[in-house]
């Protein structure tokens, strides 16, 4: 358990819990890849996001770093979906036997990313992505519950803003 008794390095703690992203897209495109709902991997992101910055911080996270936090995650859900979104564009340019499918000239990487980006773009793609979209968008809301819900819970996330913004009067 983090010492309270310090005052949390606030900036310290949100750049720990940037690490949760990486974290979170690898996991993600791995479930995703195996043909299970990825989305599962916000919790995974919401829980390191926590667990980092209370590492980086020396302390549990107060509701002004919140925000950041809920920030982090966000970002990390959406780089995560999009990541998978692109491992599978890459399976598809690739194809089953590492050509690309209906083309017997082999397509260079920066080929291949060219038409992912191009692909990425068309309104036809995402309404393919539409369940993948709204399993991500509930399990996203629950996941930011949750790290807003440890805040509010949290009594003593009250205590440090009050001491952040008078660190002369002790809470």
């Amino acid at each position: 358990m983090a010492d309270l008794t310090k005052q949390p390095r606030v900036g310290r703690g949100l750049l720990f819990a940037l690490a949760a992203i990486p974290l979170g897209i690898v996991i993600w495109v791995v479930i995703w890849e195996l043909g299970y709902v990825a989305s599962l991997a916000s919790f995974v992101i919401a829980g390191a996001a926590l667990w980092l910055y209370e590492k980086g911080a020396g302390a549990e996270p107060s509701r002004k770093a919140g925000v950041g936090l809920v920030g982090i995650f966000i970002g990390g859900v959406v780089l995560a979906f999009l990541a998978g979104m692109v491992v599978d564009g890459w399976m598809y340019y690739n194809g089953k036997d590492g050509q690309q499918l209906g083309s017997s000239v082999e397509l260079s990487t920066g080929q291949k990313l060219q038409y992912i980006v191009e692909d990425m773009q068309q309104p036809k793609l995402w309404e393919g992505y539409s369940n993948d979209i709204l399993l991500t968008l509930l399990f996203t809301a629950i996941g930011g519950g949750y790290i807003v819900l440890t805040l509010f819970k949290n009594p003593k996330s009250a205590n440090q803003d009050k001491a952040a913004t008078n660190p002369t009067k002790s809470s």
